[in-house]
Order: C-alpha cells, then structure tokens, then sequence
C-alpha cells in the first residue's frame, strides 16, 4: 500500500525568500582572551626551550569556546613581557576524540614582541593578518625562549592552559599533539574574526570591498555606463552564487543562501527530495540589492523531517536560482545545486 502525502501536509509555513539580516554568528568576533587587562607571570622552560601553549579553559572555568565564526582573522593583539621573542599565533583545532589533543591548522603568523622591562606588559597588535579560522578553533601559540624569558600569560582564578616543550613553533602544520596541564594561565592573546563570504582570505568588514566577488578586493567591479546612463551589468556568469555550500543541517527550518554581484529580479524553485512522492517544486520571486545575503527557508512538519531522518542518505534538496538583471540589457544566470542532510 502507497501512502501519498500533499504537498499542504508536508510543509507548516510553507516557504519564503527575504534578505538576511546581519546577526552575531555574521558579524567580527573576538577571539581567544576576553580582555588582555591580566597582568603576565606564565612561561615556558628554560632557556633556547620551544614552547607551544593552548588555551584551555576561561578565567571562570569554563572550557575556552573557540572562534564563534569561520572566517578570517584580520588583527591579533597580544601581552606579554620579558625577553624580546617572535610569536607564532596559530589557530588550534580540538581534536573531538581525545580531550587535549589539538591540530595546527596554521598558516604561522609572526608577531614580533619587543623587550621593554616594563612589570606589567605591553599590548602589541598586528593588523592586516589573513588568517583562516574555523568556527571552534582557538588562538594558540608557538616560540622559543630567551633571556629575560618572555611572560604571556596570566594566573589566578580558575585559568588553566596546555603547554608542550620543544618542538615548538618547529611543529608542522597538521601535525597532533597532547598538551600536558601543568599550566595555570590564561594566555593573553587575542584576535579579531571577520567572515569571509567569498573565500578569498580577505575578511569582509575590513579587507574586502566586494565580498561576493573572490577575484578582487577592492570596489566590485563595474563595466563602463553607457550613453543612455544605464549601468552595464556584469556578465550573467558572475551574476549569481550561492553562500551556502555544505550540507543543510536537519532542523525546523531548512535554507539555504545566495548572493546576486548587482541588483537582481530572483526566482528560486526549491524541491524537497524524499523518499515516496518529491515536496514541491516550491516556487518564489522577488527583487534584492546587490551584494545582499538573500535566503529562501522552507518548515517541514514532522512527518517530512522523520522521512529525511529515516533516510537520510536518500533526501535531497533540489534547488534552481536564476537572477535576472533588470537593466536594460536583462543579463541572466541561473545555477542550480543539491544539498544533502546531515544530522
């Protein structure tokens, strides 16, 4: 016996295209230390020893949370005291399967520390830094000692870091390594995540100006304006892209994103892929600015999200795009991707 299920019955909102909003998960975000007001006591080793500390839980003991965002961390302040001393800061990945272990993921990024004498420390900042984070990774570091040896963390509280002696900030990106926890310190390191909509590694807030296009940096680009004052658009190739790449996670609401390179006239047709009958295909339109985020969602009901969690493998969502610039000369693209679930 075949059960068949309608469309109605198979979706509680239905389904809708809006702009996105800007949200926290979209904004910068600080990374590492929440302040760097503590004053720094913690080193490594003794002399010429290569050190590398992680940080492993929050002034309120809290297990440290890592970046909120993927994206690209654009400055990175720090402070410590001591011997003069290059830093390597490097996002650390936890490694889900054992508690302290970490992965570099690099790429290093040199921060030179001067060596001033002052008790309390002195805070330095990089700015212009390209350096790619993954939502939950965190700020580590990599160096070798001196004399006076140099102090970048502070004590008290519920702190508490990894650290690991020598090979230091010689370790290979990639590579694992088990921290031991004899380090009571909150490492004074901080960094500044942007998203980075287009993936260029150039974050979008600060060091892109077009973030839906990965080719360039600066203004996006604009073809020469003709006689009549109309604005060419873009070749229709580069007119769409769609932001979400990934598989859809199975909740509630199920959406996926795109961006239009100029002001553009979007129809989207979305079709959910089960196994029995398909869910739609859904259809909707509307005008958006360029450069704008925009979403299309759609709400199955229990009955659909049981179906995708029973087989997971074999449900889809079928989606088809195509902007239209409504300039004079109606350059069209239309993309079209499969999402599948995950869990």
């Amino acid at each position: 016996m075949t059960r068949r299920i309608g469309l109605l019955s198979l979706l509680t909102g239905v389904a809708g295209l809006w702009l996105v909003a800007p949200s926290a998960a979209s904004a910068a975000a600080t990374v590492g230390a929440a302040d760097l007001s503590g004053t720094p006591v913690e080193q490594c080793g003794g002399l010429a020893q290569t050190c590398n500390f992680v940080p492993l839980n929050t002034p309120s003991g809290a297990e440290e949370p890592g970046s909120p965002i993927t994206g690209v961390i654009t400055s990175l302040r720090m402070r410590t005291t001591g011997g003069a001393v290059t830093f390597m800061i490097r996002p650390v990945r936890k490694n889900a399967t054992m508690a302290l272990t970490f992965l570099n993921v690099g790429p290093e990024v040199a921060f030179p520390v001067a060596a001033d004498g002052n008790p309390v420390g002195h805070i330095t900042e990089a700015n212009g830094v390209h350096l790619p984070i993954t939502a939950g990774d965190r700020l580590g570091l990599g160096y070798t000692n001196v004399s006076p040896a140099p102090m970048i963390g502070a004590i008290g509280g519920a702190r508490a870091c990894g650290s690991s002696q020598g090979p230091g900030n010689t370790h290979p990106v990639g590579t694992e390594k088990t921290y031991s926890t004899g380090c009571p310190a909150e490492l004074l390191v901080q960094g500044t995540a942007e998203p980075d909509a287009d993936h260029d590694g150039f974050g979008d807030e600060t060091q892109d100006q077009c973030p839906t296009n990965a080719g360039t940096q600066g203004p996006c680009p604009v073809s020469a304006t003709p006689v009549d004052g109309s604005a060419r658009p873009v070749d229709g190739e580069d007119l769409l892209s769609y932001v979400t790449t990934s598989k859809l996670k199975l909740k509630k609401r199920i959406a996926y994103r795109f961006v239009c390179s100029t002001e553009c006239q979007v129809t989207a047709t979305t079709t959910l892929v089960l196994r029995g009958p398909d869910v739609g295909p859904i259809v909707d339109t509307d005008l958006f600015p360029a450069g704008q985020v925009i979403e299309v969602f759609l709400k199955p009901n229990k009955s659909a999200r049981k179906s995708i969690r029973r087989h997971i493998g074999a449900s889809k969502l079928r989606t088809s795009v195509t902007a239209v610039n409504p300039s004079p000369y109606g350059e069209t693209d239309t993309d079209t991707r499969i999402f599948r679930f995950r869990r």
